[in-house]
């Protein structure tokens, strides 16, 4: 099955099956300063996480997972979201997001897909994850990080996350 299609499986798992309580890392919350990222559930190479940006007109720097492909669902706040130099949404489709009129977009993004966003507002995203290349899923999707760091502290968490 392409990495998509079990990615888009733990998307309709998670939101129609009950999650059992023991997947939910009891170590799974990471604070960066600006975001603060905490592990929903997790089974074997899979993992959904629920990642908040704290603050306002912040840049995230353009990056990549290089271990992680991914669906990102926005559920929270205002946002520019670009994907290899695209956006994510077009500014008519966000403002009709904003307003409800429109459901959110999931976002496929590969582990060699180069991504960055703005936040506009405080803002949050869901991030379903498979988790390649036998790596163990870490406590945040930011702590597997190819690219400019979001700050110092982002820096030292990935390098201790290395170790």
């Amino acid at each position: 099955m392409s990495n998509d299609k079990v990615l888009m499986r733990l998307v309709h798992d998670f939101f129609n099956i009950p999650l059992d309580w023991r997947t939910i890392p009891k170590y799974g919350i990471t604070n960066f300063g600006h975001v603060l990222s905490i592990v929903l559930h997790r089974q074997n190479n899979l993992q959904v996480e629920l990642v908040t940006f704290l603050d306002a007109y912040w840049d995230v720097p353009t990056h990549r997972h290089p271990n992680v492909d991914s669906i990102e669902l926005p559920i929270a706040g205002d946002g520019y979201a670009f994907v290899e130099d695209k956006p994510v949404f077009t500014l008519e489709e966000k403002a009709a997001w904003l307003n409800d009129k429109l459901p959110a977009k999931f976002t496929y993004i590969s582990h060699e897909m180069w991504h960055n966003g703005r936040t506009i507002t405080a803002s949050s995203l869901l991030s379903f994850q498979l988790w390649l290349n036998g790596v163990t899923p870490k406590n945040s999707i930011g702590l597997d990080w190819q690219g400019e760091y979001s700050g110092n502290l982002h820096q030292q968490l990935v390098q201790q996350s290395e170790v």
